[in-house]
């Protein structure tokens, strides 16, 4: 075989090569669906920098009293920073140096109405401190426990007049404040009737038990 046509063959197998490796990273990225930040530069700072520092400011000034044992649930506002920011430092406060692996956000729609608990469907919801991962495996068990339970977007991502939901979004600043590294399973509720909420405690308190949960 000439040494031309070997050099052929040669670019050939690089060029193959190249392509199925690009091939293969785009379909990565194909797959995974993010849930993008909807109401930064709104309910709280667009700019990374200006938005560490305001809930960092928050936390600092935050002194609720000293709770050591495990911490189970923490009940949240969800307004615009400049209203309820200080108020949600007293609890994320509590949750600065515990290892915990799993945080359970629930919410309720603002933006579109839907029967039972949408668990998102997602990879990952985005502020501007970055990305922070869907537990898939503990959602997709979730939404097995009751026909309720719908793994979805509804709810999440739906667009109202240039915004989505914010419930769920204002939480996840503080929360990658004050964790080093954790899963999100991100729930967003059509309606809180009795039988959804009953239903969607029932299910929790199962599965948390069974995993060791350490907040919700």
């Amino acid at each position: 075989m000439s040494k031309k046509i070997i050099f052929i063959l040669a670019t050939i197998t690089l060029f193959l090569l190249s392509f199925i490796s690009i091939f293969t990273k785009l379909s990565d990225f194909e797959e995974k669906k993010m849930r993008e930040a909807m109401v930064a530069g709104g309910f709280y700072p667009a700019n990374a920098v200006e938005l560490k520092e305001m809930v960092d400011k928050f936390l600092s000034t935050a002194k609720p009293p000293e709770i050591t044992e495990p911490i189970i649930a923490c009940i949240s506002p969800h307004a615009g920073y400049v209203y309820s920011g200080q108020v949600a430092a007293f609890s994320y406060v509590l949750l600065k140096g515990r290892k915990i692996n799993r945080v359970i956000v629930i919410s309720p729609s603002h933006v579109e109405a839907f029967n039972g608990v949408a668990v998102y469907d997602g990879d990952a919801y985005e502020t501007p401190l970055g990305k922070v991962e869907v537990d898939r495996d503990f959602s997709d068990k979730l939404t097995k426990e009751d026909p309720l339970f719908i793994s979805s977007s509804k709810g999440h991502e739906t667009l109202y007049r240039g915004r989505g939901e914010h419930a769920l979004e204002v939480q996840l600043p503080f929360l990658q404040r004050v964790l080093t590294d954790f899963k999100l399973v991100p729930i967003i509720m059509g309606n809180q009737n009795c039988q959804s909420c009953r239903s969607l405690g029932k299910a929790l308190a199962k599965l948390i038990e069974k995993s060791k949960i350490d907040v919700i």
